[in-house]
């Protein structure tokens, strides 16, 4: 019973003291509100960026390797040991697709050397396009998404057709 009249008690103390100081109340409740939804708001965010970066990384396929000179994201430049290494060539990519009895897949993968790249046809140019050279292998790689149309095919990579998928 004492426990009840103590609760009680404390209950109305608290109650006659918000009435006392409206402003401090309402100005108190505003906080915890736009701190509660800041949290939130942050919280979802972050979710939804980590989302995001699981589905780019989940693009690459479970099954993925990318091998390269150096490392594809860097924010300086190349160190002594980097620039001494040797270029990769078409012929490193047909003696991983030889010797590798558990490599579904081999594609090689050739970007410009020299950048902005300006893409010209019939008196037209765009400028900064993004180009590379790939075998017929690397739609299936899961790095590209056809929308339209399709990808060129083993026989025309093979014959040295001039193709290209724009997009």
């Amino acid at each position: 019973m004492k426990t009840f009249t103590s609760f009680r008690n404390n209950t109305m103390l608290a109650l006659d003291t918000i009435r006392a100081h409206k402003l401090r109340a309402l100005l108190t409740m505003l906080g915890v509100i736009i701190g509660t939804g800041t949290i939130i708001g942050v919280g979802a965010i972050l979710t939804g960026f980590d989302g995001a970066v699981t589905n780019v990384l989940r693009s690459f396929g479970p099954n993925s390797l990318i091998i390269s000179r150096t490392p594809a994201f860097q924010t300086s430049d190349l160190t002594p040991e980097q620039r001494a290494r040797k270029q990769l060539s078409y012929d490193n990519a047909e003696e991983i697709r030889a010797n590798c009895v558990s490599c579904v897949r081999v594609s090689g993968l050739l970007w410009p050397n020299h950048f902005p790249v300006v893409a010209k046809y019939k008196g037209n140019a765009i400028y900064q396009a993004q180009l590379r050279g790939v075998e017929e292998s690397y739609a299936e790689s899961g790095q590209i998404d056809m929308h339209e149309g399709r990808f060129f095919t083993e026989f025309e990579d093979r014959h040295r057709t001039p193709v290209a998928v724009i997009g």
